[in-house]
């Protein structure tokens, strides 16, 4: 998977979370996910 393809990825899952209303649980977890991801590579 290309690096573009995976961030593409990451925020359609963010936009997921918000349409169901459940962002403000799930938004530290993927906001840390991406932090993590983005400093490993």
């Amino acid at each position: 998977m290309k690096r573009h393809q995976q961030v593409h990825f990451i925020f359609e899952e963010i936009a997921l979370f918000i349409m169901k209303g459940h962002f403000k649980y799930h938004h530290f977890i993927w906001l840390l996910f991406f932090v993590i991801n983005s400093t490993v590579s």
